[in-house]
């Protein structure tokens, strides 16, 4: 079944309208635009595949995308009336053979700006500010040259944890890098 994030802008509109009630008015759903969900690279049926650091092929595929609804600033779940819902949309990409960690890239609509995380299962969940210009104009992975890439450098220090990640609008993950020494980088389509 193909699902289409306009179909989950109208689902969760839906679900909105319908959970307002005369009492509690107006419902306002903060919707990613179509210029936020370009951070969800992962189409219906991608797959992507990455080489490790000991020349091994790992292929992802997107096995999912989620969207959710939050209360919005000063209400809770508890709420008898919620008057603003924020809208998280995830994909999750997850390696083929079950061998490497999922990869997961979520936005969440806020009124006035834009949450852009990126996650890699069991390591730990990182914030790229939207505002902020790219880290490198250009910058080369595994022999290809992409453009506007972000540079997330985490302060984990654990043996296996997840050091750095390249990531960009266009291609998504480019690069893990652990800080036991393993990587995956992206290999040229």
């Amino acid at each position: 079944m193909k699902i289409s994030l306009h179909s989950f802008f109208l689902l969760l509109l839906a679900t909105a309208v319908l959970t307002s009630c005369e009492k509690c008015g107006e419902v306002t759903l903060n919707q990613p635009t179509a210029a936020d969900a370009e951070w969800l690279v992962y189409k219906q049926d991608a797959s992507i595949r990455f080489e490790t650091n000991t020349g091994d092929t790992v292929a992802y595929t997107r096995s999912g995308l989620f969207a959710q609804q939050f209360p919005g600033e000063g209400f809770t779940a508890t709420d008898e009336c919620i008057e603003s819902f924020n809208v998280q949309i995830r994909t999750l990409m997850e390696d083929v053979a079950d061998v490497e960690p999922a990869l997961s890239t979520r936005i969440l609509r806020q009124p006035d700006n834009l949450q852009v995380e990126l996650s890699v299962a069991d390591h730990g969940i990182w914030e790229i500010n939207d505002e902020d210009p790219p880290t490198f104009e250009s910058h080369e992975v595994n022999g290809t040259a992409y453009y506007n890439v972000y540079e997330v450098v985490t302060n984990n220090t654990e043996n296996g944890g997840v050091k750095r990640i390249l990531y960009n609008k266009e291609f998504g993950f480019l690069s893990l890098e652990f800080n036991s020494g393993r990587w995956l980088k992206r290999r040229p389509s």
